[in-house]
């Protein structure tokens, strides 16, 4: 995602996506590896902000996998997962999901996931 920003007066910010959405905030997170990120950051603040250094830094995979039209599985939005190797699991609700999954989901993840990033999709979905 390509973003053009600009700081506000009051201490915010101002972002403009590709597609022309604006969005304002006072601080903006990117859930992203460091190579990703530095494509989104202009060079200028690359330098200004010692990116070098966060570039070499270790990171560790997110694996996500989205379960549709499962129906919900708990009464609550989320649940910790004990003893396995998926520490989440999210019900995403109709209203609140985008135009590909309007049913109801379970969304599951798996933090630090080194020994599953390359496991073929079957494998990480299966039960």
């Amino acid at each position: 995602m390509q973003v053009a920003g600009s700081t506000r007066p009051n201490g915010g910010h101002r972002r403009t996506l590709r597609n022309g959405t604006r969005i304002e905030a006072d601080v903006f997170i990117c859930a992203v590896a460091p190579q990703a990120l530095a494509q989104l950051i202009p060079e200028p603040l690359r330098r200004a902000m010692g990116f070098d250094r966060c570039r070499r830094s270790n990171v560790s995979p997110i694996v996500s996998f989205i379960y549709g039209g499962t129906g919900p599985f708990a009464d609550c939005d989320f649940v910790g997962l004990l003893g396995t190797t998926t520490q989440w699991a999210f019900t995403h609700a109709p209203d609140r999901c985008d135009e590909r999954h309007r049913h109801e989901a379970v969304s599951t993840v798996i933090s630090a996931g080194h020994g599953v990033v390359d496991w073929e999709n079957e494998r990480i979905a299966a039960p």
